[in-house]
């Protein structure tokens, strides 16, 4: 999600990477671990942000399918700001 969202609300533990700019973000990423993209539509943009990855070589990727909408939801962890 883009940074003014993630700043908002943002699904415990995760960063902001946004799906435009997702080749900002690489050195910051693990290829070892899981990374586990989602975004407010079910989707679209972390579809294209798990997209952009698996050019740059990572394996371990999944998309949340019904995103943060449902997540906020069913009132799942949820952090607002930007500090851990």
């Amino acid at each position: 999600r883009p940074p003014l969202d993630y700043v908002t609300d943002h699904i415990e533990g995760a960063v902001s990477v946004p799906f435009y700019g997702v080749d900002e973000y690489l050195k910051q990423l693990p290829k070892d671990k899981w990374i586990v993209a989602y975004c407010a539509c079910p989707h679209a943009e972390s579809g294209k942000a798990v997209d952009a990855l698996k050019k740059h070589g990572y394996t371990k990727l999944k998309v949340f399918n019904e995103g943060y909408r449902v997540w906020k939801q069913k009132k799942y962890p949820i952090k607002k700001g930007i500090k851990p």
